[in-house]
């Protein structure tokens, strides 16, 4: 077996699996918001839509948009494309991660929020509520805390 493998097998919900793309987007079509990587360092990326494809609409999970396992590195990344609604985004995110992370043993997790329209007032207290269940619930999946939660606005770009 390859050491780059997609843990969930679901080829129906991957959506890209390579190391050659210089950028992988995730759009929401509902909202202007936008996640991208640029993937600099040529790492080996599998992108896979968990939002009524790697988790179906009938299981009542709230979940995030979109999870992108970066197996270079062993990160996974949970992508959630917002509105406005930044509490809603992390319980989706929490409940995603409840849901996964017995498949995600071996990778440390990385949390990404985008949201159309940003409210600040709560978005560090949220953002704390979410470094604190991580922390409390997943202490091995957690490499370094400046990358575990970023939150965006609008556009949200990374490097790899």
């Amino acid at each position: 077996m390859s050491k780059y493998y997609n843990p969930f097998g679901h080829i129906e919900c991957t959506e890209y699996c390579d190391n050659k793309a210089k950028f992988i987007v995730f759009k929401d079509k509902r909202s202007k918001s936008e996640y991208r990587i640029e993937n600099v360092s040529h790492h080996y990326l599998i992108r896979i839509k968990v939002d009524d494809c790697l988790i179906k609409e009938q299981d009542k999970i709230k979940k995030c948009d979109y999870l992108l396992l970066d197996c270079s590195y062993k990160k996974a990344f949970f992508i959630e494309l917002k509105g406005q609604n930044l509490k809603d985004a992390i319980i989706q995110i929490k409940s995603t991660i409840l849901e996964l992370n017995s498949k995600l043993l071996t990778f440390s997790f990385c949390c990404r929020i985008v949201q159309s329209k940003v409210i600040k007032a709560t978005q560090q207290q949220e953002k704390e509520e979410l470094i604190r269940f991580l922390r409390g619930k997943y202490p091995l999946n957690i490499k370094a805390v400046k990358d575990l939660v970023l939150i965006g606005s609008q556009k949200l770009i990374e490097q790899i």
